[in-house]
């Protein structure tokens, strides 16, 4: 059974997104959007108050080759030009800029080209990673100004409307993580948890999503039914994603185990590593996978030692 594809490697997708958008034709117009440059926050925001428009930017970098595929193809066109000058204060900063850095840092930038749009307070409406072509923009940008044509603004109103169905809670959840709107993700999955009374069936595939959806703590009691049955969960997720899980639960078991001085932390991690993994040790070194974790456990728990 096929799921959304709830995370993606960012590497991954910008290696598509360039193969596809490279070979479009462009429709260039000479001028192109017409931007101003390195901006602080408090700049652009007071031009937006002046002009009373919406803030547009484009966070780049020099050597981003992303960033002058769309400098070249994406702002030079025609519509795209003639929409955005009438309608946005539209700012390029470069991240590497002294007043780039401070912008990148207060939106956390982490990846170029990334499109910012803000409102007349600084405050962020939408926030994209990754190159768009002329019509992805226009389509970006057309969501911006009217929230009805946004696609998350229809799950949005099915949600409070009262719609649980399983998949339609997965597809909702997964938008938002897409836009990095995850203060509103454990609020669902917490619902869907209850309403199932916190059991997680390993065989059926939403509660699987689910399952790796939530952010986990090693004393969950999804996490417990989880290491019943490791097998099923592996083989609804894939390797990647299983792997993502395990790491991510493996992480909070030994943090917690040093911050509370736990003298069974070394244990634990190796009965968990044994009963999240047991079934792939003809695929992973499993002694040397522990001997890892014995060795920065030691390192961890002199550093916190020290600390106190």
């Amino acid at each position: 059974m096929n799921y959304p594809n709830i995370k993606t490697p960012f590497s991954k997708l910008l290696l598509l997104v360039c193969s596809l958008l490279f070979s479009l034709p462009s429709l260039a117009n000479s001028e192109g959007i017409l931007f101003e440059k390195n901006l602080s926050l408090e700049e652009m925001t007071k031009l937006a108050k002046e002009k009373d428009k919406l803030i547009f930017v484009d966070a780049y970098a020099d050597w981003c080759g992303p960033c002058r595929w769309m400098a070249q193809n994406t702002f030079t066109h025609e519509s795209v030009a003639t929409f955005f000058n009438q309608n946005f204060i539209n700012v390029k900063v470069d991240v590497e800029s002294e007043k780039g850095q401070k912008v990148a840092e207060l939106f956390e930038v982490s990846a170029m080209p990334t499109i910012l749009f803000l409102d007349q307070e600084g405050k962020v409406i939408r926030k994209h990673i990754g190159a768009l072509d002329p019509n992805g923009l226009l389509d970006l940008s057309a969501q911006v100004l009217d929230p009805t044509k946004d696609p998350l603004y229809g799950l949005k109103k099915r949600y409070d409307e009262g719609d649980r169905e399983p998949y339609f809670l997965v597809e909702y959840i997964t938008n938002l993580i897409d836009r990095n709107q995850t203060d509103g993700v454990e609020p669902i999955v917490n619902e869907y948890w209850e309403d199932r009374k916190g059991k997680l069936n390993t065989k059926d595939t939403v509660d699987v999503i689910m399952f790796y959806l939530q952010t986990s703590s090693s004393n969950d009691r999804q996490v417990k039914q989880w290491l019943k049955d490791p097998k099923s969960v592996h083989d609804i997720l894939g390797d990647d994603k299983y792997i993502n899980k395990v790491s991510e639960v493996l992480a909070d078991l030994v943090t917690k185990g040093i911050q509370n001085e736990d003298k069974k932390v070394v244990k634990k991690m190796e009965d968990f590593i044994d009963d999240s993994l047991g079934f792939l040790d003809d695929q992973y070194d499993l002694d040397d996978l522990k001997q890892g974790f014995r060795e920065n456990i030691e390192e961890l728990q002199k550093e916190f030692e020290q600390s106190q």
